[in-house]
């Protein structure tokens, strides 16, 4: 038998732990957004900097 109030306690408990889940994944997302942006700003230097030394 599990009482009302466990099962309110275990309610909101898996509740949270999906917020918890769903705020991981867009920190993610923005560390990762974050990091093409600085991998693309490398990306475009190195080119730019083969353009430069294969003249």
């Amino acid at each position: 038998m599990v009482s009302n109030r466990d099962e309110l306690a275990l309610r909101l408990y898996n509740q949270t732990k999906i917020l918890g889940v769903q705020r991981a994944l867009i920190l993610v997302q923005r560390k990762a957004f974050h990091y093409d942006r600085q991998y693309f700003v490398i990306i475009i230097m190195l080119n730019f900097s083969r353009l430069i030394f294969n003249r």
